[in-house]
């Protein structure tokens, strides 16, 4: 709390000494994003931004993940498609966000086939795991569970404190009626969510 009431007064004051510098607007909007309650004076920002440079690579991203959070699955693919048209060696990230897009519009191939390309370009990708395991235990068969939760347990072997590995891997052991290692985790999930929703499950 008291780096978040710091990082506003620095950038208050840096307000008035540079207030429409491209970098000093694309970093106030994503300490707005972390903020997590500020999203529309990111959106804002975001947007002044590209209106000035409109393939600006970390603004489209920033409009990716504020139309991503509205649920505007396909507002927020169409801005992570022009990020990668921008620059195709964009990191790994961009395509696990795109992998996301298509999962939620439905699309699991296309779904499956960018969280792949994310661990090719990045095999420490935790989002690109979980997003692949989710898509297997979704198919409900037994062999699918089984390699969802390998593919979970990858995730966990990375990063062990990630509060979406450890929510699905609690919501995972919550089925198989083991109680005392959904505590654990849930608890461990809790400790680390950073955001109201992933506290919530």
């Amino acid at each position: 709390k008291d780096h978040f009431q710091q990082a506003t007064m620095l950038y208050t004051m840096a307000d008035k000494i540079m207030m429409y510098d491209q970098n000093h607007l694309l970093g106030r909007a994503y300490f707005c994003l972390l903020e997590g309650n500020k999203m529309e004076q990111a959106d804002g920002q975001f947007n002044f931004v590209l209106l000035q440079s409109g393939n600006n690579i970390p603004a489209l991203l920033g409009k990716a993940c504020i139309m991503f959070n509205r649920k505007d699955y396909k507002s927020a693919l169409s801005f992570y498609k022009k990020a990668l048209r921008t620059n195709p060696n964009c990191p790994g990230a961009v395509r696990m966000g795109m992998g996301y897009c298509f999962a939620r519009l439905g699309n699991v191939e296309k779904a499956k086939l960018a969280f792949q390309r994310a661990l090719q370009l990045d095999p420490k990708c935790v989002g690109a795991l979980v997003g692949l395991a989710l898509l297997e235990m979704n198919k409900s068969d037994p062999e699918s569970i089984r390699t969802g939760v390998q593919r979970l347990s990858s995730a966990y072997t990375l990063d062990n404190s990630n509060p979406m590995v450890l929510n699905h891997l609690a919501n995972h052991f919550f089925f198989k009626k083991d109680f005392t290692k959904v505590e654990q985790l849930a608890v461990h999930a809790y400790q680390k969510a950073q955001v109201e929703h992933m506290e919530a499950e």
